[in-house]
C-alpha cells in the first residue's frame, strides 16, 4: 500500500509494520486518526493493522489526522446527530414488537446494533479520558449493563423481553446519554470561544 498521511506520501510501499510505526509517531505528535480510506472508500484502521484488509502494492491508503479536541468535537457532533435516529428506530421497533410485527421489529433492531456498538465504543473511550467517578463513566457502566440482557434476549428471540428492555432501560439510558452529549458539546463550544478571546 502507498501510505498517505494528511496529504503527504510517507511510504511508497508500506506494510502493517510501517503503518504501526507511523501511528506511534502520530501519538507522540498528539495527532489522532480521524479517517482512513482505501481507494476513496472509508475503511477501519483495525482491518489494516490485523491484515484483514490487504491493499495491493501501490494502492493509496489515506489517513487524515486531527487534534484530540477536533476528534472529540467531530465525534460528539456525530453522536448528537445519530442518537435521535437511534431512539426513533428503537421506539418504532418496540411498537412493532408490541403489535406482533416480529419480523419488521427484528429487521429494524438489527439495523441499529452497529450504531449501538459504536456509541458504546465512544462512551468507553470518552470514559477512559476522565475520572472513574464521572458522569460519562456512569453512563458507560449503565449502557454496558443494559446491553448484556438486551443481546441475551436478542439471541433467544424473546421479543417481549426485548421490547421491555428497550422501552424501560435502553431508551431512558439513551436519553441520559443524549443529554450528556448536548451538555458536552455546549461546554466544548464555550471553551472554544474562551480560547479565541484569550
Amino acid at each position: 500500500m502507498r501510505l498517505i498521511i494528511d496529504g503527504q506520501v510517507h511510504y511508497a510501499q508500506a506494510e502493517s509494520e510501517e503503518l504501526r510505526q507511523e501511528l506511534a509517531l502520530l501519538r507522540t505528535d498528539e495527532r489522532y486518526v480521524q479517517s482512513v480510506s482505501c481507494e476513496g472508500l472509508e475503511v477501519n484502521l483495525s482491518d489494516l493493522l490485523t491484515g484483514e484488509l490487504r491493499p495491493s502494492p501501490g494502492t493509496p491508503v489515506e489517513i487524515v489526522t486531527c487534534s484530540l479536541d477536533q476528534l472529540l468535537e467531530n465525534t460528539m457532533d456525530s453522536v448528537h446527530e445519530y442518537l435521535p435516529r437511534l431512539y426513533s428506530a428503537w421506539k418504532q421497533t418496540v411498537d412493532w414488537w408490541r403489535t406482533g410485527e416480529r419480523e419488521a421489529g427484528a429487521k429494524r433492531f438489527a439495523e441499529t446494533v452497529r450504531g449501538l456498538q459504536w456509541n458504546l465504543s465512544v462512551l468507553a473511550n470518552l470514559s477512559a479520558l476522565g475520572p472513574a467517578d464521572s458522569d460519562v463513566a456512569d453512563i458507560n457502566t449503565v449502557g454496558q449493563g443494559v446491553v448484556r440482557p438486551l443481546l441475551a434476549a436478542w439471541e433467544n428471540e424473546d421479543f417481549v423481553q426485548l421490547a421491555d428492555i428497550l422501552e424501560y432501560e435502553a431508551m431512558p439510558w439513551l436519553e441520559r446519554w443524549f443529554a450528556f452529549v448536548v451538555l458536552f458539546r455546549r461546554q466544548m463550544r464555550l471553551e472554544q470561544v474562551k480560547s479565541t478571546l484569550n
